[in-house]
Order: C-alpha cells, then structure tokens, then sequence
C-alpha cells in the first residue's frame, strides 16, 4: 500500500506487534489531539510566546515520530527550534505546512487501519 506520507507501516507495526485495537486506539488519540497542539501553536505564535511554540512543536515530533514519520518530525522540530529562538519570521507558513502533512498522515493511518481490518477478516 502506498502513501503520501512517510509512514512507516512495517516499523510501526513491529512496534505495536500488530495489535490492530492498539492502532485503532493510537490513531484515535492522534487525531483528536494534533488540531488542538495546532492551535496553541497559532495562539503561541499570535503572542509571540516562544517557549510554548517550542512546546507544540515538540509534542507534535513525538507524536509522529510515533508513526515513524520523519519528514514531518524534521518539520516539527524545525517549529520547535524557531520557538527556542523566538524566531517568528514565517512560521505561519511552516505551521500551515505542517499541518497537510498532518491531516495526510491521519489519512494514511486511517487507510491502513482499514486495509488491515479487512484482511483481518
């Protein structure tokens, strides 16, 4: 199966042994959690609070890094790193980039949960 993302299936299935109601559950919490880190990164940014920009970007690296998505943990962790610094200059711009790759990834998770649930049966 192939995606648009990164994701990892083989990986990440090693990791959880293949438990399907561990994958449904992970990609429950995942997708009810990024839109919410997205937006205290935006009100993070709004007043210029980098400590809290470097929080969400930090917890969004792990979350996907969970997935083994790399692409968008390096997008995360440059997010992080800006919050650091308390370098706003185009950071919207990465924050809307970053979130594609996010609504992408929770496609893709989603694809797979189903494509694996399917042959399950």
């Amino acid at each position: 199966m192939e995606y648009t993302t990164d994701f990892d299936q083989k990986k990440f299935l090693t990791l959880i042994d293949n438990d399907l109601e561990l994958f449904r559950s992970l990609v429950g919490v995942f997708a009810e959690d990024y839109p919410v880190v997205l937006a205290n990164l935006r009100q993070a940014i709004s007043d210029k609070d980098g400590a809290a920009v470097e929080k969400s970007g930090h917890r969004i690296k792990g979350n996907v890094r969970n997935f083994y998505s790399d692409k968008l943990a390096a997008q995360a962790l440059q997010i992080e790193e800006a919050g650091r610094e308390s370098n706003f200059s185009e950071l919207m711009t990465k924050v809307d980039s970053l979130e594609v790759g996010l609504k992408d990834l929770e496609r893709d998770l989603q694809l797979c949960l189903q494509h694996l649930q399917t042959e399950a049966t």
